[in-house]
Order: C-alpha cells, then sequence, then structure tokens
C-alpha cells in the first residue's frame, strides 16, 4: 500500500524523489508547449482562411481589393478572440511552470551539492574513529611501560594517522574539527609538526601527494 503524504511525511522526500517529480512536471510543460504551438498554427490557419479564403494570403496582399477581406464578421472575430486568448492564457501557463521548475532545480542542486558536502563531513569521522581504534590497539601493545613503534599495530596507526591528517576539509567545521582534535589530543599535538605539510593542505580542501 502507498503510503499518503502528508505534512507530517512530505518533508522527508529524497532528493530523487524531488527530482523524479520534476521530470514529471518537465515532461508536462513540454506538453503544454506542443499545445500552445499547436493552437497557435491553428490559430494562425483559421485567420487566414478567414482574411483569405480559398487562396494562398500572398496573393491577395498585393491586390488592390485586399482590404475588402479584413471585414471580418462578428462571429469570426469571436472565434479569433477566442484562440488568441488560448494562446495567451497557454504561454503564461508554459512560463510560469518553467520559472518554478528552474528555481526548484536550481534549489535542489543546491541541496544536493550541499548533501554531498554532509556526505565527505562524515568521512571525516570515519577518518578520526579509524585512527582511535588503530591507536588504541597500538597502545594495548605496551610492555613494561614501552609502546614499541616496530610492530604492525605502529604501522597501522602511522597509516591511520596520515589518512586523517591529509583527508581534506570541505566545511569550516571540517577544519574546526581537525584543528581541535590535533590541538586537544596530546599525541596527536606532539606529532603535528611531522604532519603539518599534510594537515594545512588539507584546509584548503586537497591532498598532499603521497
Amino acid at each position: 500500500m502507498q503510503l499518503k503524504r502528508t505534512t507530517e511525511n512530505i518533508g522527508h522526500a529524497t532528493a530523487l524523489d524531488r527530482l523524479s517529480k520534476l521530470a514529471t512536471r518537465l515532461d508536462c510543460l513540454t506538453g503544454d508547449t506542443q499545445d500552445t504551438l499547436c493552437a497557435t498554427e491553428i490559430a494562425t490557419s483559421h485567420i487566414v482562411d478567414v482574411l483569405f479564403p480559398g487562396r494562398k494570403a500572398s496573393d491577395h496582399i498585393k491586390a488592390v481589393w485586399a482590404d475588402d477581406y479584413y471585414q471580418i464578421d462578428a462571429r469570426e472575430r469571436r472565434h479569433i478572440d477566442f484562440m488568441t486568448t488560448d494562446m495567451v492564457e497557454r504561454a503564461i501557463r508554459a512560463d510560469r511552470i518553467a520559472t518554478e521548475l528552474s528555481e526548484e532545480l536550481l534549489q535542489l542542486s543546491y541541496e544536493m551539492r550541499a548533501a554531498a558536502n554532509a556526505d565527505k563531513a562524515s568521512d571525516l569521522e570515519g577518518c578520526i574513529s579509524a585512527w582511535k581504534a588503530a591507536h588504541a590497539a597500538w597502545i594495548d601493545t605496551e610492555k613494561g611501560g614501552v609502546v614499541s613503534t616496530d610492530t604492525p599495530e605502529a604501522d597501522t596507526e602511522e597509516k591511520a594517522l596520515l589518512v586523517l591528517a591529509s583527508y581534506p576539509c570541505v566545511s569550516l567545521g571540517d577544519i574546526q574539527r581537525k584543528a581541535n582534535l590535533f590541538l586537544s589530543n596530546e599525541h596527536l599535538c606532539g606529532v603535528a609538526s611531522d604532519y603539518a605539510l599534510h594537515i594545512l593542505r588539507s584546509f584548503s580542501g586537497g591532498e598532499v601527494a603521497r
């Protein structure tokens, strides 16, 4: 059973759902513009038939008595007025839909870009978690008060630290998060100078070639 859209759940529609709806509306806009074109062609043909019955318009434009064909009776004028009004209304409606679609697509692109940046920001947290786990595993190798740097755990911790230091920041929040982490953690603060180039480069959103 399809979930009924309400004010409570409509705000949770995914970007893909919204994009699909916009595409559907764009199809409707295409149909509307085609209808406008068709109405224009019909109206044009009708006007020519009324003004120049049975002959091409170009044949009459040069004729001395062409003015006689501009005497249109009231019934025909109503038909022409109706078709002209219909074309204008269709054009106005198509223009409004096109404007709304343009604005919504632009807003959606901003939101999708922001969502992508948020995903990248969450990856920074993943790097932090991975380093913390590797660091804890390395510290657990302590023997006699000494933590060896010549162990697989030490190598894993060093690699995780390099990934963390190099991970590109995509927002001011990322920069603050990483800077505060290196300043507040005793171990990271002590080795920060060894990774200074990687850290500084990551603040600009880039990575140092390894």
